[in-house]
């Protein structure tokens, strides 16, 4: 707790410990080598409108991957997901009014 993270990562690559320092989001989208390597995308975001998404770190020749739409609101997906998993109509709107689970009407 005393060390700053460049002081713990020279340590530890001193012993031959193999790490890095983790990256905030606001370190990770202001990454001027991620950007030179086309790391973000932009998704159509039905309420936020466009959003800037992290991309996939693997590059691979056959397989790129695959950029969809942005991820849903939180709640979005709730009711037909636990459906799926077998709660009632009735069961689902019991955890939506205890807010013991977030659902988008």
């Amino acid at each position: 707790m005393t060390l700053t993270t460049a002081e713990a990562v020279e340590r530890l690559e001193r012993v031959g410990v193999p790490c890095a320092p983790i990256a905030d989001y606001g370190q990770v989208f202001n990454d001027e080598h991620l950007a030179a390597r086309d790391f973000f995308w932009d998704a159509a975001h039905r309420v936020a409108g466009t959003v800037r998404q992290i991309g996939s770190p693997l590059r691979l020749s056959r397989t790129p991957p695959r950029r969809g739409a942005a991820a849903p609101m939180l709640g979005a997906d709730t009711r037909e997901v636990l459906r799926e998993a077998g709660y009632t109509d009735a069961e689902v709107d019991a955890l939506v009014a205890a807010r013991a689970v977030a659902a988008i009407p």
